[in-house]
């Protein structure tokens, strides 16, 4: 399942558990493992794969376990230093009437 337009945080926390257990697995590694390898409890690895709310430090050490940290990135992109270049002012012509005689202008 995509996660796009999902207001529900539950839904996209339960998203997100599902889709942690799947690397893991993935990974041979079980939630014990997993646990003492980036020093959190395995309570804390259970909770997260069932959708549980945790701290953003538990979640980049549950990424850099899985080998995902670098999807950080994605997360939160760096800003282009982009230089800002003011639109110059729209200039504004006379509007020309009909007893303007048109002249090349080297004319007296």
């Amino acid at each position: 399942m995509r996660i796009d337009n999902l207001y529900n945080i539950e839904v996209v926390l339960k998203e997100i558990g599902r889709r942690i257990r799947e690397y893991r697995i993935g990974l041979s590694i079980t939630q014990n493992d997993f646990a003492k390898k980036i020093g959190v409890s395995p309570r804390t690895i259970s909770s997260i794969e069932n959708g549980a709310d945790t701290s953003f430090a538990t979640m980049i050490r549950v990424l850099d376990g899985l080998n995902l940290i670098s999807n950080l990135n994605l997360l939160v992109p760096e800003k282009e230093n982009y230089i800002y270049i003011e639109p110059a002012p729209k200039l504004r012509y006379k509007k020309s009437s009909k007893n303007d005689i048109w002249k090349w202008g080297d004319e007296k």
